[in-house]
């Protein structure tokens, strides 16, 4: 019997940026930050749907792990755009996973949860992102924050998945 393999999507949104994470099982394949530079809601939403639709296609994804936005932190920009995600998730028959930052943060960081130490454990999680991890350090503004938040919801995802794997086995 073939197993499917869990094709993971890793989104944290921003109102200009979004992280994205592209993880295979455990094999992180993809990372970067894309801008949306349109000016309407509409105009974004519109962008983040053409991305999110080709990386769903080309990668084969069939989960979409994604940043719950703090409710009285979030701009409603941000809130529609977590619809339209949620939209395009339904379209395309994704399960689909929420995560709270310190959620995300308890699970991975031992100590101070901060984005620096969450940051700082991704780079040890995957050593293949250090190149980022250096730049991201040296930065003043935390532009790559995003995405370094998106592995870690992937790597939170993928656990989670194991954990009902492993629930769900029979012996």
């Amino acid at each position: 019997m073939l197993k499917r393999t869990n094709n993971i999507l890793s989104i944290v949104i921003g109102n200009r940026y979004l992280g994205l994470a592209i993880l295979h099982e455990t094999d992180l394949r993809d990372w970067f930050v894309k801008t949306l530079n349109s000016k309407t809601v509409e105009d974004k939403s519109a962008s983040l749907i053409a991305i999110l639709s080709r990386i769903i296609r080309r990668e084969q994804i069939n989960i979409l792990a994604m940043k719950k936005p703090h409710q009285s932190r979030t701009s409603p920009i941000v809130l529609k755009l977590c619809e339209s995600i949620k939209e395009v998730a339904k379209r395309e028959h994704l399960i689909t996973y929420e995560y709270p930052i310190k959620i995300v943060e308890t699970a991975l960081i031992k100590g101070k949860h901060n984005k620096r130490n969450l940051t700082e454990e991704v780079n040890k999680i995957f050593p293949i992102v250090y190149n980022e991890y250096k730049r991201e350090i040296r930065n003043r503004s935390s532009y790559l924050t995003r995405m370094f938040e998106a592995i870690a919801i992937g790597v939170v995802c993928n656990k989670t998945l194991d954990s009902k794997r492993i629930k769900t086995m029979h012996y």
